[in-house]
């Protein structure tokens, strides 16, 4: 994998790039090479490395990337760029997602929301504050114990089912609820036995204060109980599970 360093985005080293990727070819025709491994989805950069690569033979076998603020809107982008470039198409990855101030419960929720219904095949779990031997997943866990965040990828994991298309007001109303149920009831140091006060949450940093519009002026009837899944917590507006 070639990862673009901090400041060398724009000027990639090209001469290398093409060096490694046709001594790997001639040593493992069957070699899958991925790149560039952008920190940051960037649609410029990106443009202009597949221009590139595709130009001097040495297009990588996975596009992928470090980061990004949308997986949905970026893979759409990506496709986008190879279609105009005459590109692939290549299958899409994320080395890493989640920054440290992201790694919530809510928008862990809202990112697999995104990421379920994009290309991208595969995406990696950023570790940050406790790499990389503390068997904590970055925070997934606490003294061995589940997290809100644990909760949300084990809702996401159990979700069966086809996504179907939503619209209207009915997809509005499914984007609240997992950001609800995942940010405002699960904390970081395990499961609430009931939902906490909007303020509560907004004081521990979970979610927006509440007010028109936010995460936490939804008010669900009921929350999932330990055990069950909730099909909400990996639906995206646009997506919902049958």
């Amino acid at each position: 994998m070639a990862d673009a360093p901090a400041g060398a985005r724009i000027g990639y080293p090209r001469q290398m790039w093409n060096t490694a990727v046709t001594e790997i070819r001639r040593l493992d025709p069957a070699a899958v090479i991925v790149g560039p491994s952008y920190n940051g989805y960037n649609h410029g950069w990106l443009d202009a490395w597949l221009a590139r690569t595709k130009a001097d033979g040495t297009l990588p076998g996975v596009l992928n990337w470090h980061f990004g603020n949308d997986p949905l809107a970026d893979s759409n982008d990506a496709k986008a760029i190879m279609s105009a470039r005459g590109v692939g198409p290549l299958p899409m990855t994320i080395d890493e997602y989640l920054f440290s101030q992201q790694q919530q419960p809510g928008y862990l929720a809202w990112y697999l929301a995104r990421l379920a219904p994009s290309d991208v095949s595969a995406a990696a779990h950023a570790i940050w504050s406790d790499c990389c031997t503390a068997g904590t997943l970055d925070s997934v866990l606490n003294n061995g114990q589940p997290t809100g965040q644990w909760w949300v990828y084990r809702a996401y994991a159990q979700l069966t089912g086809n996504l179907v298309a939503t619209n209207g007001a009915a997809a509005a109303a499914l984007d609240q609820v997992p950001v609800a149920r995942s940010c405002c009831w699960a904390t970081r140091t395990g499961r609430p036995a009931r939902p906490p006060s909007r303020s509560a949450a907004s004081r521990r940093g979970c979610c927006p204060a509440a007010g028109p519009g936010s995460p936490c002026s939804a008010s669900p009837t009921s929350h999932p109980s330990p055990g069950r899944s909730s099909s909400a917590a990996a639906t995206s507006p646009s997506q919902a599970v049958r």
